[in-house]
């Protein structure tokens, strides 16, 4: 299980709203100069994002706990997510390739990728309302951060 400790912004009724705190990785790195992700995130900004977890601890606003995410939920979120819409463009635009000929072929291919693309993007949707993968792939909270402290 993939643990982080996050801090609880609000309680409402049996959810919690929290965000994770952000570990100083990016500036203590040894490849700072060749990576993407410290570039993106400063071009992006630091935003932290904010997620709803079932406060099964009790916990009140301002609390540190520890998340979790199962292991394979990271996989199988981005097979999802990122591998469905792709396959699917590139279906899209194989099945159209043969269908015309000369600069029409290619304005074909655009609409078939395009169109297989957002076939996948929209099952992908689909796919994440299910309640079971939904309960696979979100975190959850697994105790405060005292206990935290005893653990590391």
């Amino acid at each position: 299980m993939i643990e982080e400790p996050a801090i609880v912004n609000a309680v409402t009724g049996n959810t919690a709203r929290v965000t994770p705190l952000r570990r100083a990785s990016c500036g203590q790195c040894a490849a700072q100069g060749g990576c993407g992700v410290g570039a993106l995130a400063s071009y992006f900004g630091r935003r932290q994002p904010e997620l709803l977890i079932e406060n099964t601890l009790g916990v009140e606003a301002g609390d540190t706990v520890i998340i979790g995410l199962r292991d394979d939920a990271l996989l199988a979120g981005s097979l999802l997510v990122y591998a469905l819409p792709l396959g699917s463009m590139l279906a899209g635009a194989a099945i159209a390739a043969p269908l015309g000929a000369g600069v029409a072929s290619d304005v074909l291919v655009l609409i078939g990728g395009g169109t297989g693309f957002g076939v996948g993007a929209l099952a992908a949707r689909w796919r994440l309302r299910c309640a079971a993968l939904r309960q696979r792939v979100e975190p959850v909270m697994l105790r405060t951060s005292e206990d935290w402290d005893t653990v590391t």
